[in-house]
């Protein structure tokens, strides 16, 4: 084969480095969140990088936990300065003691095509206990908690509003049934809501949180 017949060569794209979790801590595993340092926050950080991506790039967020989520498309340039995004914190607590690849992908304005980043895997540190979703018919939630009896329970369930209800105590081997608010289902009524619980117990210091489950009313 003569020089000018040679096969060209083959130039790789560059690519993507992985998002990263400013919350997160390094372990020999590799990178962990502690639910105790989003206890109190509304939303999961997720840091992407400050330069290489076009202003008018579209952006998505893909979280692979137990139930895949990927935040509303976005222009890069429309991000704040920080390029930063955030994950609902119902989804991290939806994927307590799992491991879930963090990445992103770009819709490039000049071409249309979609990359996808490499992934960061980020191991959510378990619970003292592990606590299933509740399930739900007709307006009752019902609780089956393994939780020592005495400790404390809740249910959250988020539509349009944000609805707690009471708080009521664990007994051995019975469910524990919570009745929601007739007003706020009628308003919810053919949207998805999420629902899930927590417990207060003597095995934590804090409110332990349940898996979501994902219902249309």
């Amino acid at each position: 084969m003569s020089a000018d017949q040679a096969i060209p060569a083959v130039v790789p794209t560059p690519a993507l480095v992985a998002p990263t979790v400013p919350k997160a801590y390094s372990s020999v595993s590799g990178d962990r969140l502690n639910t105790s340092d989003i206890y109190r926050d509304e939303y999961l950080i997720v840091q992407l990088p400050t330069d290489g991506i076009a202003a008018a790039d579209t952006l998505s967020i893909r979280w692979g936990g137990r139930v895949p989520y990927s935040s509303p498309p976005v222009l890069y340039g429309e991000l704040p300065a920080n390029k930063q995004v955030q994950i609902p914190r119902t989804e991290v607590v939806d994927s307590i003691g799992l491991t879930v690849p963090v990445s992103y992908t770009i819709k490039k304005s000049d071409t249309g095509e979609t990359m996808e980043s490499e992934a960061r895997f980020l191991t959510i540190d378990p619970q003292a206990l592990f606590l299933p979703a509740p399930s739900y018919s007709s307006g009752t939630v019902t609780v089956n908690a393994p939780a020592p009896s005495g400790s404390t329970l809740r249910v959250r369930a988020v539509g349009d509003s944000v609805l707690d209800t009471t708080h009521q105590l664990v007994t051995a081997s019975r469910p524990n049934l919570f009745v929601l608010d007739p007003i706020w289902v009628s308003k919810n009524k053919g949207r998805t809501v999420e629902i899930n619980y927590s417990v207060f117990t003597k095995l934590s210091p804090q409110w332990l949180f349940s898996q979501v489950l994902r219902v249309q009313l």
